[in-house]
């Protein structure tokens, strides 16, 4: 598992977040979720560690290569050099010595290996992005955002692909199609929240709003007049909040 602890980064003057407190637990899927301007980039590239960073992380990323080998850190907006896709994959397969699940995702993306990296669409970056993840089989994988520019088919193929059994995470705004398929959700906003998919799976539940709930209630809507509030499970009766609006609500999105 790996700890992060009063986590802080500033670049200058500008404070992009602090004191977060984390787990990242072994062979779980994490979420990690928060508006855009957070920080979410940031964050996965110090657990990377190619930032410095104030704070602690217990597998000490920073400028250390026997970590850093054991990480892969990749998304649409990754800089990889103009060479065929091809080439890139070469390379990263050298790169990583447990390469694997490369030509079942190739096949299954039907990702057209002589396009350069310059002239690839963001759906093929995405895609690339994902293969190098998914086949790298790296003891830490870190995607930031690596659906965007997919179509249905295959972003349902990367869910698909996702392997239960390693350690990553995924930062991710496509809460409705995205959360049944995480262990775990980091909620990033003035500090990290963490829960378990468990914890919020019906965790909570859509009531009428009353003064007596007001206390208990994690947030209120005015709906065509009406009110309503979104109260822990047991706490009133009412209609199950879904895993997706949960997750978001407790992050701030909506």
């Amino acid at each position: 598992m790996i700890t992060a602890r009063h986590l802080s980064k500033s670049f200058g003057s500008k404070k992009v977040f602090e004191g977060l407190n984390f787990d990242i637990h072994d062979g779980q899927l994490h979420a990690l979720v928060g508006r855009n301007g957070c920080g979410k980039t940031t964050l996965l590239s110090l657990l990377a560690g190619q930032k410095r960073y104030e704070g602690e992380l217990s597998h000490n990323p920073y400028n250390n290569r026997a970590v850093m080998d054991t990480i892969v850190f990749t998304g649409v907006d990754t800089a990889y050099p103009n060479w065929r896709l091809h080439d890139i994959l070469t390379v990263a397969g050298q790169r990583y010595p447990y390469w694997s699940l490369r030509d079942d995702l190739l096949d299954a993306f039907d990702l057209d290996l002589h396009t350069s990296y310059a002239a690839a669409s963001r759906g093929q970056r995405s895609m690339l992005a994902i293969i190098v993840a998914l086949s790298a089989n790296a003891e830490l994988t870190l995607l930031d955002e690596p659906y965007l520019g997919l179509d249905d088919a295959n972003r349902t193929i990367f869910y698909d692909n996702l392997p239960h059994d390693r350690t990553m995470v995924v930062a991710t705004h496509a809460l409705e199609e995205s959360a049944q398929h995480f262990d775990r959700f980091l909620l990033m906003g003035e500090g990290m929240q963490d829960y378990s998919a468990a914890e919020l799976d019906d965790a909570f539940v859509v009531a009428p709003g009353s003064p007596d709930l007001a206390p208990h209630a994690v947030r209120t809507e005015e709906i065509a007049g009406q009110s309503r509030m979104i109260v822990p499970r047991g706490v009133a009766e009412g209609t199950p909040l879904p895993l997706a609006d949960a997750v978001r609500i407790l992050g701030g999105q909506r």
